[in-house]
């Protein structure tokens, strides 16, 4: 870590072929990456930069309306969901249409009427991690066409620990 920050990851990240665009920031490349993996970069309270799936740590009690909850909204959008969600990519090596003309598609059934999104990856893609980020893609944006914002008594959860970003809560 030449920057001095810190990463650390709960995942077994895969190795890949990679390109940095010039002009890029770290983050930005960092970001690239981890979304390739279907994965999400997020600071941590120390500063340090964690590589990891949302929604696989967990806070003890909930937001609990008339316990810690002290007002919020929410918002639900169509905005930024598609209807299909389509992976295009290939390997560097071989002719064959499973090197050449790679593909994953995944469908967002909430949406009703057909609004595709075409993703062109900028690096090599086999079927299986193109499947798997057309679905991440369709996870993502319908996660993101939600909003939600609360005010909270406090700064922890019910069992003493501050509240972090990414980790689930009911």
């Amino acid at each position: 870590d030449k920057f001095g920050i810190g990463f650390k990851s709960d995942e077994d990240l895969r190795k890949i072929t990679f390109r940095i665009n010039n002009g890029g920031t770290l983050f930005g490349e960092l970001d690239r990456i981890a979304r390739q993996q279907g994965m999400f970069l997020y600071a941590e309270a120390d500063g340090t930069i964690n590589i990891t799936r949302h929604g696989k740590k967990k806070h003890s009690g909930g937001i609990i309306e008339g316990i810690n909850l002290k007002g919020g909204s929410s918002k639900f959008t169509e905005q930024g969901r598609h209807s299909d969600y389509i992976v295009k990519g290939q390997m560097p090596s071989g002719t064959k249409a499973d090197n050449t003309q790679v593909k994953g598609e995944a469908k967002d059934e909430g949406v009703k009427r057909y609004r595709p999104k075409i993703w062109i990856v900028e690096t090599a893609i086999d079927k299986q991690r193109a499947q798997e980020r057309a679905e991440h893609m369709r996870a993502v944006s319908a996660g993101e066409s939600v909003k939600a914002s609360t005010t909270l008594q406090g700064f922890r959860d019910q069992g003493g620990k501050v509240w972090e970003a990414g980790w689930l809560t009911y």
